[in-house]
């Protein structure tokens, strides 16, 4: 998937054939494409929640304190997505989480420094 996205963003590409064995067994779309970004962001699940945190300037060590917070409150992590900043140098990560209640795990993830930009 990460290949087709790679090359359909550098030649304006929207849909590729899949071959086995020389034969035709499939297309993969921009829809496919789609898809797959929605799942990993959990797009439609009630029973996940999102958390956004503006990574900018962080450090060695950060994404293990994130996941001690969330092993601290048993919220599994379904998914976790960087996507840079204008600048590109900086980032922000998109948390899935598999929980309902997220609210006590995003304060202490403020509490240990981190900048919850967003919970929903």
């Amino acid at each position: 998937m990460e290949e087709a996205i790679s090359l359909g963003k550098k030649h304006g590409i929207g849909a590729f054939p899949v071959i086995e064995k020389k034969n035709l067994v499939g297309i993969i779309t921009e829809s496919d494409i789609t898809d797959v970004v929605s799942n990993a962001l959990g797009l439609g699940d009630s029973d996940s929640k999102r958390i956004t945190i503006d990574a900018s300037g962080k450090r060695f060590g950060y994404l293990k304190d994130l996941i001690e917070v969330l092993d601290k409150h048993h919220i599994p992590l379904l998914s976790i997505m960087s996507i840079p900043k204008s600048d590109k140098e900086d980032w922000f990560l998109v948390l899935r989480l598999k929980t309902k209640d997220v609210g006590l795990a995003a304060e202490d993830l403020k509490e240990k420094g981190f900048n919850v930009t967003n919970v929903t």
